[in-house]
């Protein structure tokens, strides 16, 4: 189908009409940006005319992010406009359109243009299609536009012999460009920006990759760097030929299809010796070769897919400056150290995760390190911890990278392997225990319910976390629940790697599990699961309630007994006052053969939401599970369009319950919706001039003052004028009638900055009587003061209020400038006497 958008409805009708006729196609119109989008998601369009000029938003800007989707084969763009503007035209290009046609025009040489495009657009098609029923050893469904981001290949990937259908791949003249289906850990170099991906399937032309991020379109070339299993990494160029966005994944934004180009020999030899594998054991001989020949058993599928070796060189080396400035230790244990440091390409505080020296040259507690990140990169969950960014750096860059002091670098003294986290500012559940805040039941319950739903969510996804401990744990200073440290598997003894020798004095990686908190199975070395986890956390749970973990013991080994073979002490013994049905539920997550506990941690958080329910029932459990849902959906999504869908879900759901007579209910939703990690994605996703007015609305229906210190954050890292406003306006809007610490913040600001953010007090003048404005006054900034005489003199405000800030700047010596004391002059002797009048009055 073709789609014509435009506003003027009798063009837009006449367009359609001609194309219909001219080239027997079936055609639709759209009268605005809106409607283009729901056209595009509910129907297969396979060309887009489009007038600049739409009434909602710029056509330029939707056809810039229709790039950010689709590509210019997958969905050709013409611009016909009205005007024959050269800078229209050029605008044109630059967002992305395939051709620019100007109105009036020759209907002959435009319907020879869109048909251009259509058949442009069939062979790109038609050349997928091939590709897919070809390569991947069947024919597609001709009646099914193809996509080589739809090619399956898992069910080859997971059978561990090459099915007989797909032998003939394997022939004399085809195995040169077979399609190999293997999934390898690839780095995407864009613009000065590294994004990680992984391979689905390989070819020597071309490959299949999924980015875990959205990265932007366009580009006229990447580079893609990659491991080779004998060591060392290599790049090759390529280009993008199309891409599918992912709804449905917790991991994983898009894939992405590569046209390779001059390839180095090390891919040619790496294809080589994949294909000949793949040809001779079919995906075992994938597996061994990805992993190299001394590489260890795999536990699960993402050994397999996310080890990235120590080998890669930096990822910092395409950013210009220190990325990163110390701020100061947050903790050393025996594996790494963590700091805080700022991200000053990020421009937010993050703690750094960097591997001990004794440990960083030890392959596999390098790629244990790695992949603990690389997993938890992949999940996006409001109780998880987010990953930022996972590398290395070798001390030849750390001055041009790193401001960190000497002492802090002489602790690695050949280089960094780290990954960067959320820095979250609270305690851990330990700490949270010895300051007594487990004393009431009710927000242990709390706690243990945000706990779960971070496991059940990384159960979802197939991993387990084997090491759930109070330090694990952290409640931010808002009281909110985030588990850290998700991905660390079972690490086997280190050998040293190949041409170094044996270090005895160097450390040996054992079991990573911490006994008081592991599970039998776990201390015995057996296959674990998810009861494991649970297991784990019923150890924590016991702990919140009684104050002391449920098994201690003299030595390591008087622990693992009692945590192999005995009993805890009934919880009523240590707290007798604890609800009976919450101390059933601890015993059973404490059962010793994983059969006896709960199954999966879903059925454990339905009776924990049930007994939070027989309190008072805060928040029934179907809308816990949509308000969860929503939540997931906020913090995967990567479009503006989609994100202004879910930010219009969020603030319907606040508003059905505001109806609701239980205030508590409603308090603990809006406390949900008002959590820092969720504000700052709702701001980063969300501040643009279409998602404005949504946000606005969102932070009105929260009346949170929580979020100020959030907001502010982002406003002072903001460098544009109106983004620093509209930012403003949500620390007002957010502190709603106490307002004043707000003042005080901006008496502290540059004149530029406080300037903006009085104009956001502006809006909420007439509201408030307390004579803020006066103390506003008090600002040596030109351009403060300036404003402030704009808004007294344009807004209602309290008589008194106004005669003392203009006595204050005409003949206190309060103004900043003459100026201003000159415009404070007039204003009184306009006003003055009228002022004076209505204050005396009775």
């Amino acid at each position: 189908m073709i789609l014509v958008a435009n506003a003027d409805e009798k063009l837009r009708n006449f367009l359609v009409s001609m194309i219909k006729d001219q080239l027997d196609q079936p055609v639709a119109g759209a009268g605005s940006a809106g409607q283009v989008r729901q056209n595009l998601q509910h129907m297969h369009v396979d060309l887009l005319a489009i007038d600049p000029k739409l009434p909602d938003i710029d056509g330029f800007t939707l056809v810039k992010e229709l790039r950010g989707k689709r590509s210019r084969f997958d969905l050709p763009i013409i611009v016909m406009s009205a005007s024959l503007d050269r800078d229209v035209a050029v605008k044109s290009f630059e967002s992305g359109a395939n051709d620019f046609i100007a109105l009036p025009f020759n209907p002959s040489e435009a319907m020879a243009r869109l048909r251009l495009q259509l058949d442009q657009k069939k062979e790109f098609v038609k050349a997928l299609e091939k590709k897919a029923s070809t390569s991947a050893g069947h024919v597609s469904d001709p009646s099914t536009p193809a996509s080589l981001g739809s090619v399956s290949v898992s069910s080859r990937y997971d059978d561990e012999t090459t099915p007989d259908h797909l032998q003939p791949m394997f022939d004399a003249t085809g195995r040169r460009n077979a399609l190999i289906p293997c999934e390898m850990p690839i780095t995407l170099f864009i613009d000065g920006r590294a994004y990680f991906c992984k391979t689905i399937w390989m070819t020597r032309q071309e490959m299949l990759a999924l980015a875990f991020e959205n990265f932007p379109v366009g580009a006229a070339a990447y580079r893609v760097q990659m491991l080779h299993p004998n060591g060392g990494s290599f790049e090759i160029p390529a280009v993008e030929a199309s891409r599918q966005t992912l709804e449905d994944r917790g991991a994983g934004a898009l894939k992405v299809n590569l046209k390779i180009g001059e390839a180095p020999e090390q891919y040619d030899e790496l294809i080589g010796m994949l294909q000949e594998a793949y040809h001779r054991h079919g995906v075992s001989g994938l597996k061994s070769v990805m992993r190299g020949e001394d590489a260890a058993p795999l536990d699960d599928p993402l050994s397999s897919t996310m080890i990235f070796s120590s080998a890669a060189s930096s990822t910092l080396n395409v950013i210009e400056g220190r990325r990163y400035t110390y701020k100061k230790d947050v903790g050393k244990g025996g594996f790494a150290a963590v700091y805080l440091v700022e991200d000053m390409a990020l421009k937010r505080p993050v703690a750094m995760k960097v591997l001990n020296q004794e440990f960083s040259r030890l392959a596999e507690a390098r790629n244990n390190f790695l992949r603990e990140a690389q997993i938890a990169a992949q999940f996006h969950h409001p109780n998880i911890a987010f990953v930022y960014e996972v590398g290395e750096i070798h001390q030849e860059h750390y001055q041009d990278y790193l401001s960190f002091p000497d002492k802090v670098l002489g602790e690695h003294p050949k280089h960094m392997i780290y990954f960067t986290m959320q820095y979250i500012e609270g305690q851990t559940i330990s700490k949270w225990i010895r300051a007594k805040r487990n004393e009431s039941e009710e927000r242990c319950v709390d706690v243990m319910i945000e706990i779960i739903k971070a496991l059940a969510f990384a159960h979802s996804k197939d991993v387990i976390h084997r090491d759930i401990k109070p330090d694990n744990i952290m409640i931010t200073d808002q009281s909110f629940v985030v588990v850290t440290d998700f991905g660390i598997a079972t690490r086997a003894k280190a050998e040293p790697e190949p041409g170094q020798e044996a270090d005895e004095d160097a450390p040996k990686v054992e079991v990573a599990c911490t006994p008081k908190y592991a599970s039998p199975e776990q201390l015995n070395g057996l296959k674990m699961d998810g009861r494991s986890d649970i297991y784990s956390f019923g150890i924590v749970a016991y702990q919140m309630l009684a104050g002391s973990a449920p098994f201690r013991g003299k030595t390591l080994a008087e622990l693992v007994d009692k945590q192999l073979r005995g009993d805890p002490e009934p919880l009523v013994k240590k707290r007798p006052t604890i609800n009976p049905r919450l101390a059933a539920i601890v015993d059973k997550c404490l059962q010793k053969k994983p059969e006896d506990r709960y199954q999966n941690a879903k059925d454990l958080l339905d009776d924990l939401l049930g007994l939070r329910g027989g309190a008072g029932d805060p928040v029934k459990s179907g809308d816990e599970e949509t308000l969860d849902e929503l939540l997931n959906q906020a913090l995967l999504t990567t479009d503006s369009a989609k994100a202004a869908g879910i930010l219009e879900k969020l603030i319907a759901f606040i508003k059905i319950h505001k109806t609701d007579d239980n205030v508590d209910r409603i308090q603990q939703i809006k406390d949900r919706l008002a959590e820092p990690a969720l504000i700052n994605l709702m701001i980063e996703k969300n501040l643009n001039k279409d998602n404005q007015q949504l946000l606005y609305e969102y932070f009105m229906e929260l009346e949170s003052t929580r979020v100020v210190l959030k907001v502010l954050h982002w406003f002072k890292k903001e460098s544009e004028r109106w983004k620093k406003l509209v930012l403003a306006e949500l620390a007002v809007i957010s502190a709603g009638r106490d307002v004043m610490p707000l003042v005080v913040y901006g008496l502290e600001l540059p004149d530029r900055e406080a300037a903006i953010l009085l104009k956001g007090f502006g809006e909420i003048a007439p509201h408030c009587n307390d004579p803020i404005f006066f103390r506003w006054a008090h600002h040596r900034g030109a351009r403060t003061q300036q404003e402030l005489l704009k808004i007294i003199n344009f807004t209602e405000r309290p008589n008194r209020e106004v005669l003392q800030i203009l006595e204050y700047f005409a003949h206190a010596g309060g103004a900043a400038t003459l100026e201003i004391k000159e415009s404070a002059h007039k204003l009184l002797a306009e006003r003055g006497k009228d002022l004076r009048t209505a204050i005396a009055a009775p």
